[in-house]
This record gives structure tokens, sequence and C-alpha cells, in this order.
């Protein structure tokens, strides 16, 4: 896939030969223009987010322009999203080059080598220094090698820390999650108290409340905690239940015993449901026992759930080989991502607008008008339907969901004996009563509002953002992307 010139720089062979995107990006580089050159390597990952060379390509193009903290930054990203490739062995030498070392703890998601995956560390007892405050133990911890203190409340059933916190301890991406737009998201962290560990750990981020930092019931499952306040100390008692079938299942898996292995790993994967290592694991498990059917739900599963993870690159590379209408489907979206069309071909030019788009997690985000309210959505072209999750639409205007008919429980629907069915999806259907967008004004336009449901976690949203369904409101437009300028171009057709 891969070829390595002398000076270190990675060249474009075989298969990837005819990426035009990719070669435009790299013909500017070899012209030293390097800032023209950045725009096209990251249409390229856009385009092929499982093509290592164009986000290499990105952090050369910051180190040859100076700016080393872009650099570093994007050489991490390529460590972390392909960390067993070329690419990423060239950014290991560029960063200890620079005089930085990587830290895997950082990583938080990191699947690369499953003989080598973080286990969770519970002793049977542990010791920690604590101070008080409002009668409850404050401790301090290692959130992927950030101290941070936090408030010990095993009442609260989420470990969670505040979006300034983060920013001001410089916790990775905290700078990102304080401008956020989310009220709260997840995290993976490593996170070390006293001898305990927690690896891949889901730490809520909050805009709510931006200065509160707890250690939740999450944390201290399986364990009994006692604080003296005389003598400052929390300890920490490993429960007689305590269990990890993570650990256990990877240890089997390890040892190629995958049919010891697979129920230990499904049972983590609902355990664990904001690790996306136990999904992942179990999606190699069942395909090892060439369950094909269930290793690609899993693998699906994946994609669906962990956008941006590492786990996620190996999960498409993995569908690629095992399932032809997947690979046929992401090659096409590949090869047509710049150059989109909806609708028929242009017959008479009547009227056009253009709106301007962020590439965001492979989509095109763009801001319409709801209601009067204007919302951050990605706009999918050959979609004939919105899609909200009930909590996405309920920040629009409650009523939405207020009306929608009651939904079983997440308990009820899901049967955890049924490998197929862990998850479990819930669809209402809804009117929008105004949608603008550009020139476009739709009134009464169909939705969909799709809630997942886990048997532990409740509810979440299938999607980051809503979708803005091109068939729906641009039915009567062609819709070009014109990259260079970050836009979408619409132009309307006469029937």
């Amino acid at each position: 896939m891969l070829a390595l010139t002398a000076s270190g720089v990675l060249s474009c062979t075989g298969a990837f030969a005819d990426d035009s995107t990719f070669e435009c990006g790299r013909n500017l580089f070899k012209s030293k223009m390097y800032k023209d050159a950045l725009r096209y390597f990251k249409a390229a990952q856009v385009e092929s987010n499982y093509d290592s060379r164009s986000y290499y390509y990105e952090a050369l193009c910051y180190h040859q322009m100076g700016q080393l903290q872009g650099a570093l930054a994007a050489y991490n990203n390529v460590i972390n999203k392909f960390p067993e490739s070329e690419a990423a062995e060239q950014s290991r030498k560029a960063v200890a080059s620079m005089g930085k070392t990587y830290s895997a703890a950082k990583s938080g998601s990191g699947v690369s080598s499953l003989t080598n995956l973080r286990m969770d560390q519970i002793p049977l007892v542990s010791t920690i220094k604590a101070a008080e405050a409002n009668g409850k133990p404050v401790v301090e911890a290692l959130v992927s090698g950030v101290r941070i203190k936090f408030v010990v409340d095993a009442s609260v059933p989420d470990t969670v820390i505040g979006a300034d916190i983060a920013k001001e301890s410089k916790l990775p991406d905290g700078a990102a999650l304080a401008k956020s737009d989310k009220d709260n998201f997840y995290y993976l962290h490593e996170i070390k108290l006293g001898t305990m560990s927690r690896a891949s750990f889901p730490v809520k981020v909050t805009n709510k409340d931006p200065k509160v930092a707890i250690l939740g019931a999450d944390f201290f499952a399986s364990t009994n905690q006692a604080f003296d306040p005389k003598t400052g100390v929390l300890t920490v008692r490993r429960s007689a239940s305590f269990s990890n079938p993570f650990a256990a299942g990877l240890n089997y898996f390890n040892k190629k015993r995958y049919r010891e292995a697979y129920p230990l790993l499904r049972k983590a994967s609902v355990d664990r449901p904001r690790d996306p290592r136990a999904l992942y694991t179990l999606a190699v498990c069942a395909h090892r026992l060439n369950r094909i059917d269930e290793a690609r739900g899993y693998y699906r599963q994946v994609l669906q759930r962990f956008s941006g993870s590492e786990a996620e690159t190996y999960a498409t590379a993995a569908l690629m080989n095992i399932d032809p209408g997947f690979a046929q489907k992401t090659r096409v979206a590949a090869a047509t991502k710049s150059d989109q069309l909806l609708g028929p071909g242009l017959k008479k030019q009547n009227n056009e607008f253009e709106v301007p788009y962020t590439a965001e997690n492979g989509n095109f985000k763009v801001t319409a008008l709801i209601d009067g309210q204007n919302v951050e959505m990605y706009f999918v072209a050959n979609v004939a339907e919105h899609v909200f999750s009930s909590e996405q639409l309920r920040r629009i205007d409650p009523s939405y969901v207020d009306n929608l008919p009651d939904t079983p429980s997440a308990t009820a629907m899901i049967d955890p004996n049924n490998p197929n069915n862990l998850n479990s999806v819930v669809t209402h259907q809804v009117k929008i009563k105004r949608i603008r967008f550009g020139k476009i004004d739709a009134v009464n336009t169909t939705a969909k509002v799709i809630d997942s449901l886990t048997r532990l976690q409740g509810t979440f949203s299938t999607s980051d953002r809503p979708i803005l369904a091109g068939m729906e409101v641009c039915r009567n437009y062609r819709v070009n992307v014109i990259q260079n300028r970050r836009v979408l171009h619409f132009v309307q057709l006469i029937q």
C-alpha cells in the first residue's frame, strides 16, 4: 500500500495511483506549496478516511511550514488512527526528532495490538491520600497522564469532568471540549488512582457544570470505599464479586481459544458499551469463528457507534474484505464525494445558491434554520428523510418528542443472550414544520426519529448530528461540492 522514499516521505503506488485529490496535494507538496497542498490532503481524508497517507502528508505540511505544534498533533493523529502502518512508524521518528515522546496513554481507544491492550487493574486493597470537602473525600488522579483533583461520590452514576477543568488542566482535546456546543459527551481516558487503574475509561465531559470533577460509581464498580477524615485516607477494597470478562475473554482470544473467548467478549461489549475495544475484539472473534454474518453486524456497529476511533479504521478494513456491498458502496462514495449529483442532469439554469460546509467525520456539516432555530446538521444528498434522535429534536422543540408514542424499555426489547440483539433501534416518524436551507424554504417535511437503545446505557443518538435529507429539501436541485472553497453549490433544475 505504501512505499517510502529515502527522505522518509510516502509515495503513491499501486491501487492508489489514481487518487486525484491526494495526487494534486502531493504534486503541490513536491513543488513546496505546502499551504495549498494542505487543503487537498484534508479533502482526501474526507474521501478516503482509511488511507494513512493523506494524514501523514498533512503532518509533513505543518512541519515544513514551521508550525511544530500543529505538526506534532498531526503526527500523533497518524499514530492513533493507523498505529501499525508505515506512516505511523515515520510519524514516531518525526516526533522523536522534535524532542517529544509519544504517550500511548493518550490514545485511549487504541486496538492496534490485541496482545498488549491495557486492562483494568483493581487490587485487593488500595489506600489513597485524600482531603475532605463538604464531607466527601477529594483525591488526585491521573487522567491520561494529567493530574486532576476529583471529589469521590459513588452516589453519582458517571465519572464527570467539567469542560473548563478539562481545558485548564490541559487534558488532551480539552480546548476543543470547552468550545463544544454539546451539553455532555464522552471521551475515553486511562485513569489511575493510587494502585488502581481503569483503561479506556469513559469520562463524561460536561458544559452544564464546567467546574465539576467527580469520580462516580462507574469508576468504583465492584469495590467498597471507606474514608477516614482523621487520617485523610480513602481505602478501596475489591469486592468478592469482582470480575473482568474483557480481560478473561482477551486472554482466551490471544491464545486463539476463540470459542471460550466469544461469550466473555460478548458480555464485555455489553458491560463496556462506550469502549470500542470490547466491541471490535468481539467482531474479530466472531470473524475468526467464521460467524461471518455476526462479525459483519458487529463491525458495522463499530462504525456506527465509534466514528473517528482507531477501531473504526480496522472495522472498515475488515468490512471491505467480507462485505462486497459495503466495499462497493465505499468505493463509489470515495469516487463521487467531490462531485455529488442530486436529481436528473442539468437542463436549464434557473436559480442557484451556495452553502458553506465543514468536513466532520466524513460528512458535510451545514447549518439549517429549523422552526426559526439554527441547527448544525450533516447534509446527505441521497437520503429521502431527515433523521434526528429524540434528544436532538427536543432541543429544537420539545413538543415534537412529547407527542411521540411511548417507547418500550431497553431491557424489555433487548435479549442479552442473542448476539444479534445486544442493542435495539426505535424509530418514529414526524413532520418538521419548517426548514430553511439556503434559498429553499420547505414546510411539513418528513423526518425519522431514531434512537438506539442498549441494555445498560438507555437511549443514545445513532449520529452525532441530525441528518438533512437532500432528496427531501433539494429534490429539484443539483449539488456540486467545491472543495477548494468548502461550499456546496446548488443549481435549480427545470422539470
